[in-house]
């Protein structure tokens, strides 16, 4: 078993407050991995984001915003992007972003090199909790001040 990546939550934090957005890393003593995990620290599961990276066929990436209860539909991406979209290997993921899957935050200065996608679901919350840097943290944000900080394309890319 390879070992853990070290945690991230600077990272998260500087973004935030290089962006200025009201958005908070929070901490935990335990790994939070589960849907499950999470509704045990009393956050509804629905108000889940994860963070999916995938690779284009022209080798650049894109990140993917998407509620935790849908599933990512790579045929709907790769009509939006006008490109093939595969998902990243755990390797690549880590490669691009420096946490390993399971930590990715929405949030962190890679978003700035890649295309964001947003789906639109997401918008059904106000507030959302992602990744936060590391297995033991999550961000809490808002959505739609996410979208207009990061210029991401919104697009129904879930089913």
């Amino acid at each position: 078993m390879e070992p853990e990546l070290k945690g991230r939550e600077d990272v998260v934090e500087a973004f935030i407050k290089e962006k200025k957005m009201d958005a908070e890393v929070i901490r935990f003593a335990k790994p939070v991995r589960t849907v499950e995990d999470v509704e045990k620290l009393g956050i509804p599961s629905e108000s889940v984001v994860k963070t999916l990276i995938g690779q284009k066929e022209d080798g650049k990436y894109v990140a993917v915003l998407a509620r935790g209860d849908k599933r990512l539909d790579l045929k709907k991406l790769s009509r939006v992007l006008g490109k093939k979209v595969k998902l990243a290997s755990p390797r690549e993921v880590e490669e691009l972003t420096h946490v390993g899957v399971g930590s990715v935050s929405p949030l962190m200065p890679f978003v700035e090199k890649v295309n964001v996608v947003i789906d639109k679901h997401v918008f059904e919350l106000s507030e959302a909790y992602a990744g936060g840097g590391s297995a033991k943290a999550l961000v809490r944000f808002n959505p739609q001040e996410y979208a207009e900080k990061t210029n991401a394309l919104i697009a129904d890319v879930c089913k």
